[in-house]
């Protein structure tokens, strides 16, 4: 049996409900460095990347006040003018839950401009695997989430370990 060198975690849901960390999160984050496995914030990865014009790359993520008609159609021009600019999507949640109940995630708005420019699907996990240095031991790397569909549907289609919690 292969040891496991990658944890991918599905942070809505499984970390976080709304703003606030689920009961154990942290305490299972400082054990997750303790034992040599890298965690990082998402917003440190993307300190120093320019966000001037010309734009030459779309990426989504969970930012409520940002899924409004204007900026998806900015992201959809910046795809359908350059087939090589690429569309990131840091996750697909159909939905996450807030303090006040479930409220829309980014996955309707990534797969409407996905279906608008006939764009892939399971590039999120590729590059993640990528990031790792995984991509080919993708069997080397588990995936973590509260839902079967969003979070792990994808990285079967690229054959690698899966675990649902709830």
């Amino acid at each position: 049996m292969n040891s496991i060198r990658g944890i991918l975690i599905d942070v809505s849901g499984t970390l976080m409900i709304g703003n606030k960390p689920c009961e154990g999160a942290v305490v299972g984050l400082e054990k997750l460095r303790d034992a040599g496995i890298p965690v990082s914030d998402a917003l440190e990865d993307f300190q120093g990347v320019p966000v001037d014009e010309p734009m030459n790359a779309v990426v989504m993520g969970l930012s409520p006040s940002n899924m409004q008609y204007d900026t998806l159609n900015k992201a959809f021009r910046i795809l359908i003018n350059d087939p090589n600019a690429p569309l990131i999507a840091l996750h697909k949640a159909k939905y996450f839950a807030e303090p006040d109940g479930l409220s829309l995630g980014p996955g309707p708005f990534v797969s409407a401009l996905e279906y608008a420019c006939d764009g892939p699907e399971k590039t999120f996990f590729e590059s993640a695997l990528k990031d790792m240095g995984l991509l080919e031991t993708p069997n080397q790397v588990i995936m973590i989430g509260d839902d079967i569909t969003q979070d792990l549907g994808g990285s079967v289609m690229i054959v690698f370990s899966t675990t649902v919690v709830s």
